[in-house]
């Protein structure tokens, strides 16, 4: 770029009216090449990101399936994908989070370290708290459950 404004003439009178058109088309073809890279990036990024969540939603999916057939118990399964999803989520979120945090505590340098602990920490509590809630609820359903078959062998009058 230095080298093609050098070139460019510098003996041109603005009050006069007198612009330099190379020059000016050289700022609007960079502008456009700006535009399109930030266009690509959003578009390979979007892309990106969605094969990402599918690829993790399906090996989730699929491994919670293999566990629950060779447990033979449909409960075990959609425990584990229910941990396993958590687990996901809150390590994006722990590392959001830690980022964060280093962005407005310091410099906008990342400390890859505290976002790496933000993400074991927020995955580890994540997935517990996906298992406890699991527990809870599968414990209710079967509550419910009970009740509804106790109530069912009661004779109406």
């Amino acid at each position: 770029m230095a080298t093609l404004a050098a070139q460019a003439p510098g003996e041109l009178d603005p009050e006069a009216g007198e612009f330099n058109l190379f020059l000016f088309m050289f700022l609007v073809i960079g502008i456009v090449a700006l535009f399109v890279l930030a266009l690509v990036g959003l578009i390979v990024g979007i892309v990106v990101a969605t094969t990402g969540g599918f690829l993790v939603l399906s090996g989730a999916a699929f491994s919670s399936s293999l566990a629950a057939v060779l447990r033979k118990s449909p409960t075990v399964g959609f425990t584990l994908f229910v941990v396993q999803m958590a687990a996901v989520a809150g390590a994006i979120l722990g590392g959001v989070t830690a980022a964060l945090y280093d962005y407005y505590r310091s410099s906008l340098e990342l400390n890859w370290n505290h976002i790496g602990l933000g993400c074991l920490a927020g995955g580890g509590a994540s997935a517990a708290l996906g298992w406890l809630s699991v527990r809870l609820w599968l414990g209710i359903w079967q509550q419910l459950q009970q009740w509804w078959r106790a109530r069912q062998r009661v004779p109406q009058i």
